[in-house]
């Protein structure tokens, strides 16, 4: 389920890239997408435990209160990315 949920995040990631970097309105499925990356990460969670998957969750519960476009939002992503990167190595 690691996999999985690694593989939607970084779907979703290129999603959020392509609409900032070509002005498209993917919000939509942008946001399908975070609630399936959100379920997906709660799953692996559940069924193969590691310590940097709350730290996934964590970044995840916060990204709907961050403005999209930002930096912060931005930055987010990329720590979202290192906490799966954590959980896969360790």
């Amino acid at each position: 389920m690691l996999a999985i949920a690694i593989i939607l995040f970084a779907v979703n990631c290129a999603v959020g890239i392509a609409a900032q970097l070509r002005r498209l309105r993917l919000g939509w499925l942008h946001h399908a997408l975070y609630a399936v990356v959100f379920g997906s990460a709660a799953l692996a969670a559940w069924t193969d435990f590691r310590p940097a998957l709350l730290g996934v969750l964590a970044v995840l519960a916060i990204f709907p209160w961050i403005r999209a476009g930002t930096p912060m939002h931005a930055g987010l992503a990329v720590v979202g990315a290192l906490g799966y990167i954590a959980a896969w190595v360790g």
